[in-house]
């Protein structure tokens, strides 16, 4: 934690996407983070098998297939769709990985932010201007 100078809000808001993405997991007995299976795998992967390993861990999720959807499509995207689909979601979610309320605004643009960098570093998606 102390290398990257996050706090510990910081620290468990990309534990828990890592967590969702399922590259991470908590021990039962101990809580103590670690690296999954597909986590090792994703690790040792070059760049471009990342990225395809990204869009299909991302596509597990509704928000995320909902995002990269729209934006491969060039059509614009509801925040209250997405407030909806990530509540949804949420009910699947186990409740120490869960978001508050007031972490919606958040949530919706890292989703719609991780996606468009995903999507623009494998090539296949310019943001348009304006």
């Amino acid at each position: 934690m102390d290398a990257f100078k996050y706090n510990r809000r910081q620290y468990n808001y990309y534990l828990n996407w890592l967590g969702y993405l399922g590259l991470v997991d908590r021990d039962a007995v101990s809580d103590s983070p670690y690296v999954t299976k597909n986590g090792k795998s994703f690790r040792m992967a070059g760049f471009h098998q990342q990225n395809v390993m990204l869009i299909k861990l991302m596509a597990c999720h509704i928000s995320f297939r909902k995002v990269l959807l729209k934006m491969l499509g060039g059509e614009t995207i509801d925040t209250d769709q997405m407030k909806y689909v990530i509540q949804q979601e949420m009910k699947d979610i186990p409740t120490k990985s869960q978001i508050s309320s007031s972490a919606f605004p958040r949530r919706i643009s890292s989703v719609k932010s991780m996606c468009n960098q995903v999507l623009t570093q494998m090539g296949v998606y310019k943001k348009k201007d304006g």
